[in-house]
């Protein structure tokens, strides 16, 4: 049993079969035809909105990682490496065995939030090292 649920506008649908979630496209002759048969009438896929710049900045953040060699080497080339260390052994406690020991750096995560204030780094400013520290290869 197939029931047309959207169609695309590349054409394809998106169906439920068997009540499973499947796309429908011309490569599959027969289930195709079907959909074109009973899914002409059916309203076509809405598009998600786009992200205000704010949510993109936000999902970014979220998601930004980089290695501990494209950290620490950004920290350096910032001249900001041994102010980092420090501020790591102040902070003590799961701060600190992050910072000797992690292999990801997060944007997001809790020893960045702790750290940044202490290297004078607002989110902008965070932003931009993690950025740098990205485009560093070893």
């Amino acid at each position: 049993m197939m029931d047309i649920r959207f169609r695309r506008t590349d054409g394809s649908f998106v169906a439920m079969i068997n009540d499973m979630p499947y796309h429908v496209t011309a490569e599959e002759p027969a289930l195709y035809a079907m959909a074109l048969q009973h899914g002409m009438s059916a309203p076509y896929e809405p598009v998600p909105p786009t992200p205000t710049p704010e949510e993109a900045l936000a999902a970014w953040r979220s998601t930004a990682e980089v290695s501990r060699f494209q950290a620490l080497a950004a920290l350096h080339l910032a001249e900001k490496l041994d102010d980092a260390t420090a501020a790591a052994e102040v902070e003590g406690g799961l701060t600190l065995l992050a910072w000797q020991n992690a292999q990801v750096f997060k944007r997001a995560s809790p020893m960045m939030n702790a750290l940044a204030p202490a290297l004078g780094l607002d989110d902008e400013a965070l932003d931009d090292l993690f950025i740098a520290a990205a485009e560093i290869e070893a």
